[in-house]
């Protein structure tokens, strides 16, 4: 019934999702995702901070996807000038204002300026639940990325 009402109620043709995820480069950082009952994952938390990189992605309805890498830390004025030289004008090029874009509840997106800028841009905003990544499609390519990446010897539990 639930997936029924998703479908009628929502045009997904029209959603344009994105995300942002750090890699750590000296291992996992405990990231949690859904598995199967049947599928186990294991990932020690890193011991120890030695960088990583950010990576910021946009799927669009047409198949298009859309990256950045973000280096050091990332603030609302960040956001805003990715939002203002990337993904605006890539979502008017592909959609004009006939779209909906996905983004999750963090602070980075609520934050005051961020909305007055959104709103000012005309993009109209998927109102999304909290704790509901799993809506998002980015959040399986986050998965495949992260088995690859740190499902080497040195980052597994339980090294003799």
């Amino acid at each position: 019934m639930a997936k029924q009402w998703i479908s009628i109620n929502h045009d997904w043709s029209k959603t344009i999702f994105s995300d942002e995820k750090r890699f750590s480069l000296d291992g996992p950082d405990n990231w949690k995702t859904y598995v199967c009952k049947t599928e186990t994952i294991e990932r020690d938390r890193r011991q120890c901070k030695k960088g990583g990189f950010m990576v910021w992605l946009m799927v669009i309805p047409n198949e298009l996807l859309s990256h950045k890498f973000i280096e050091g830390k990332f603030c609302s004025k960040d956001y805003i000038d990715l939002l203002r030289l990337s993904i605006i004008p890539i979502i008017k090029l592909n959609h004009g204002e006939d779209c909906i874009f996905q983004e999750d509840n963090c602070a980075l997106h609520k934050a005051k300026a961020v909305q007055n800028f959104m709103k000012h841009s005309k993009i109209n905003i998927l109102n999304w639940s909290a704790r509901s990544p799993d809506l998002n499609i980015i959040e399986d390519i986050w998965k495949l990325l992260s088995n690859d990446n740190y499902n080497g010897v040195q980052f597994r539990k339980n090294l003799i």
